[in-house]
């Protein structure tokens, strides 16, 4: 493939073959030499063999390799004549990122800070089959479903002001008629609020820099005061629902006379009934996860209040990934309708986008952009650059660099656990094997993360946040 570098940090695959259009990606020098490391970039080139795109796919700088579309691979089609796929969403629906400020003094948790992992952990169900507390009956799934965050809100699992903060306040519009299986219901009917495992994480963090103060004090943003963030998605239910979808796409693919160049890519048209209904029932999916990642926030704020009774304690954001949306993007001058696939990637709406809310409009969107659990997190804000580069997309973590086989193959426990204590990380798990599959250099460098999106353009940093506990799966 020819490569060529469009301006810094932002590269374009030039068509060739069966593509219908360029590709691009973002990675500054030093994350250019790891795209290579897999089959990832094939994937994106593959997605742009597609009928229908309305724009050039792009990939962020955590690219890796993923099922049919890479993770961190945006893609946008047609609103009319376009496609819809399970693999450009991934299997863990709204999979995404909150962040939840304090006004307690990081130092004045540090002491405690393994007593508070380990009760948070007692509180919060994790790792693969985990079950948690609230049992929703079929009236009330399909109330969770329907509504999102509101169901939380009904049953005392959000405050007021959360919606706002949420992406699309916490709630996709679903189509009444559409039904999900009973696998799908018996699969995720006990798991809500629990957070799963592999790279599903909650972790308390100190606010360590700050690199625009404007913002930064808009927000409530300060140094040295405690914050912590949920990263967990939908589940069971969501994982069901791709599979099923994926399964009966597979089935009926001949009718719409689609040439892959992977099967993984299967698709089915917008438009179609079987296109309106994976729409439909992914923005379930979506709504169940908003809610699971705002109970796992409810359980999280009561362990930090038995420690701290007066704490104040908000959310700043919470934004998912692997998810298609409707937007309206600018492409060649001309206002076009899309379906965006953000899978692995992010919104970076910039300042007054038409999607954005309240205190959003003005700073644009924010971008949570967590590294390994030694390395610490980015909050990025989105660009009006952003929506012409990488049609208002960021990347949403650092990106594996080494497959979990390996890192079991390097892993050293004992080495581990004494590197956490060097950087006074408190650290409990489910299972040692997820502390081996999630430790520190398996994944790329969150520096170089941030620098590529921000010298390409497409986000601005805000503040860094330094981890001081985690909970894993």
């Amino acid at each position: 493939m020819k490569i060529l570098e469009e301006r810094k940090n932002l590269y374009r695959i030039e068509r060739s073959g069966g593509m219908r259009t360029d590709a691009y990606f973002v990675a500054n020098e030093r994350i250019y030499e790891k795209i290579f490391s897999d089959d990832a970039l094939k994937q994106l080139v593959n997605v742009a063999h597609l009928p229908s795109l309305a724009a050039p796919p792009a990939a962020m700088p955590d690219i890796h390799f993923g099922y049919g579309f890479p993770i961190g691979g945006v893609a946008a089609f047609d609103a009319e004549e376009g496609l819809i796929s399970p693999g450009g969403v991934g299997y863990d629906i709204n999979c995404g990122v909150r962040l939840i400020l304090t006004d307690i003094e990081a130092g004045d948790a540090i002491p405690g800070m393994q007593k508070i992992i380990n009760d948070i952990f007692k509180a919060v169900p994790c790792g693969v089959g985990s079950r948690g507390k609230i049992k929703a009956g079929q009236k009330e799934f399909e109330h969770l479903l329907r509504n999102g965050v509101k169901w939380a809100l009904d049953n005392g699992y959000a405050e007021q002001s959360d919606p706002e903060k949420i992406e699309d306040g916490g709630c996709l519009e679903t189509d009444i008629d559409t039904e999900y299986s009973k696998r799908s219901y018996e699969r995720g009917f006990d798991e809500i609020g629990t957070l799963g495992a592999g790279n599903h994480f909650i972790e308390l963090q100190k606010v360590c820099e700050i690199y625009d103060s404007v913002h930064a004090g808009e927000f409530g943003l300060k140094t040295g005061l405690l914050a912590f963030m949920i990263h967990s998605g939908s589940r069971g239910f969501g994982y069901q629902i791709c599979e099923e979808t994926i399964k009966e796409l597979n089935r009926v693919s001949g009718k719409f006379g689609i040439d892959y160049p992977d099967r993984q890519l299967i698709a089915a048209p917008i438009k179609s009934p079987e296109g309106r209904k994976y729409l439909s029932l992914m923005n379930m999916a979506a709504n169940y996860a908003y809610v699971n990642r705002q109970v796992i926030d409810h359980l999280t704020r009561r362990v930090i209040r038995e420690y701290f009774p007066s704490a104040g304690i908000s959310l700043f954001c919470d934004i998912c990934h692997n998810i298609a949306k409707f937007e309206n993007l600018d492409i060649k001058g001309e206002k076009r309708a899309v379906l965006i696939h953000r899978k692995g990637a992010t919104r970076a709406l910039g300042p007054g986008n038409e999607l954005l809310k309240g205190i959003y409009s003005k700073t644009g969107q924010p971008v949570l952009i967590p590294g390994d659990f030694a390395a610490g997190s980015f909050v990025m804000l989105g660009t009006k650059e952003a929506e012409e580069l990488t049609y208002s997309s960021s990347c949403h973590g650092a990106g594996r660099l080494y497959s979990r086989k390996e890192a079991l193959r390097t892993g050293d426990l004992n080495k581990l656990l004494a590197e956490l204590a060097g950087k006074n990380i408190a650290a409990v798990a489910r299972s040692k094997r997820t502390l081996l599959e999630e430790r520190p250099g398996m994944y790329k460098n969150i520096d170089d993360i941030a620098d590529s999106v921000e010298g390409c353009g497409i986000c601005t940093p805000l503040a860094r946040l330094r981890p001081l506990g985690v909970v894993k799966g």
